[in-house]
């Protein structure tokens, strides 16, 4: 039997959200059996175990650091550009269907997960007065987008995409 872990219910409970994972996909995460024992820890009627608070922990300290790169690069972007220049940072939500096409820095953790990193990114910055913006990627008008630029799928092109198409 695992060793009690040291997150209480309230703490997993908030790393789980805070990862953007239901309770569906934390049960998966963990290859418990049951949501009943993501419910039970979160309820309190059960410990988490010391593996499975590791595991949680450690995935939320590698997220943080991936959102906090994206942020360090997006407000020095501003920070070096006089203010008159600043433009809008637009951060792209890929929907469900072509997430995994275009999204590879986190492995096969769901979808939610990035949301929640780009919701986490607008917040932070929003918050710090910088300008920034979120749009929901739209496969088919990208690819006539870079048909019609001549351009190959890259992360400056999707970057470019996202600002032409992106509006207040």
């Amino acid at each position: 039997m695992s060793k009690r872990g040291y997150l209480t219910a309230e703490e997993y409970r908030a790393i789980r959200t805070a990862l953007g994972f239901t309770q569906e996909q934390a049960k998966e995460f963990h290859r418990v059996q049951n949501v009943r024992t993501i419910k039970n820890w979160e309820k309190g009627t059960s410990w988490v175990s010391e593996l499975a608070c590791d595991k949680i922990l450690d995935l939320f300290k590698r997220i943080n650091t991936l959102v906090y790169a994206a942020e360090d690069k997006i407000r020095d972007t501003f920070d070096n550009l006089p203010r008159d220049e600043w433009d809008v940072a637009v951060l792209i939500q890929y929907p469900d269907s072509c997430y995994k096409q275009f999204v590879f820095d986190i492995g096969d953790l769901p979808n939610s997960v990035h949301k929640k990193m780009i919701e986490r990114i607008y917040t932070d910055l929003t918050d710090d007065g910088y300008p920034v913006g979120i749009i929901t990627f739209n496969p088919q008008d990208y690819f006539t987008f870079l048909s019609a630029q001549g351009l190959k799928d890259t992360q400056d092109a999707r970057a470019l995409w996202a600002t032409t198409r992106y509006s207040d």
